[in-house]
């Protein structure tokens, strides 16, 4: 999850001075420098068609650490999905996180600020219910048979433990200072939260909430993502501008990856094949290889994106751009942007749907949840 200080003030600020969320978010534009391609703004009235594009895709080098070869050509952008932006859902003040029920049923939106969660019915997105008491809730995660919803109090360095039934809290798990991000394993066996300030990952077992073990990574970490195959989790390291590699057999980091500047969300295709990673500072998207370790492009986005997700195929992948109020969305198969879709004000989380018919961008700024058709 998009820590609030990613790549701004905090970036170079003391570690102990490295907690002004808000502030941060509020500075303009202009503290992020990135050069993009024209595209078409895709208005709420608008579905979308071919678009005339650009964009710069740089083919990264053969180790983790090194690029050796760079290559930059303007190409002509590929057919956009069809995209549209359905209707705005007002939430709780700055929405956060973002996590759809496995059967899409329910969509949960942790609103850092409010300390609270806005429980919204997808069918009709309609906000049912707002629940209190959840301090600085930033990220959340649902458990693979929608029993359990998980989500990471920043505040008060807790994961809060939620039966989804009737939306009450069963357990709190003391994970220390601001948690950034949580995720499960695909059995559901096992959570992986990430710490800011302690650049370590949590791991916890289900079954009694205990926490097994802390695994030291980068500097910073920001996300931490399960990969699908259950294999491997990457922690993205905001200040060391890398992904760790975590075993999640012997959970021993086993590598790091180099990737762009200020790397702050993770998304893999559904084979585990491929990682996306946002990196704020530079305003790009790394697609890394799994299987290599390797970074096989660097794709330009919008300003300051902050998340990243893919489609259930594979085809495109949307990344929400803070500083831009935006989603990029690339086409997968040639790295190209397809389309740009203008959301509310600072998107920092997408939710895609499990039958890839729906998009939910939680907009951090305007205290709203945009819904995208596909």
């Amino acid at each position: 999850m998009f820590l609030l200080v990613a790549g701004i003030i905090a970036w170079r600020a003391p570690r102990r001075h490295r907690l002004t969320l808000v502030a941060a978010l509020l500075l303009p534009a202009a503290a992020f420098v990135a050069t993009m391609s024209p595209t078409k703004v895709w208005a709420s009235s608008d579905c979308a068609s071919s678009t005339t594009d650009s964009t710069t895709t740089t083919i990264a080098g053969q180790t983790t650490s090194t690029t050796v070869a760079t290559q930059t050509s303007t190409v002509p952008p590929t057919t956009a999905p069809p995209v549209c932006q359905s209707t705005t859902i007002a939430v709780g003040s700055t929405p956060y996180g973002l996590a759809i029920t496995p059967d899409g049923s329910t969509l949960y939106v942790p609103n850092f600020n409010g300390s609270n969660v806005s429980v919204i019915r997808t069918s009709d997105n309609t906000v049912t219910s707002t629940l209190a008491g959840f301090l600085s809730v930033n990220d959340i995660v649902i458990s693979p048979d929608g029993t359990t919803a998980y989500m990471t109090s920043y505040g008060a360095g807790l994961v809060y433990v939620v039966r989804t039934s009737d939306n009450t809290v069963i357990s709190t798990i003391n994970v220390g200072h601001f948690p950034t991000a949580i995720d499960i394993s695909p059995n559901g066996a096992t959570l992986y939260v990430s710490r800011y300030l302690g650049d370590d990952v949590k791991v916890i077992r289900t079954s009694d909430n205990a926490i097994t073990a802390t695994i030291p990574v980068g500097s910073d970490p920001q996300d931490v993502r399960v990969s699908p195959n259950g294999l491997f989790a990457y922690v993205s390291n905001l200040s060391s501008n890398n992904l760790s590699v975590i075993n999640t057999a012997t959970n021993a980091v086993t590598g790091t990856i180099a990737v762009g500047n200020g790397p702050v969300h993770v998304a893999f295709t559904a084979d585990s094949s491929n990682a996306y990673v946002a990196n704020t500072i530079n305003s790009t998207v790394s697609v890394v290889n799994t299987a290599t370790g390797t970074v096989t492009a660097t794709i330009a986005v919008g300003t300051g994106p902050g998340s990243v997700s893919l489609s259930p195929n594979g085809s495109f992948a949307y990344v929400g751009n803070y500083a831009s109020n935006n989603v990029s969305v690339i086409n997968t198969a040639t790295g190209l942007i397809a389309t740009t879709i203008s959301v509310g004000n600072g998107p920092i989380s997408i939710a895609i749907s499990p039958d890839g018919t729906r998009a939910y961008v939680s907009n951090f700024g305007s205290n709203s949840v945009s819904v995208l058709c596909l």
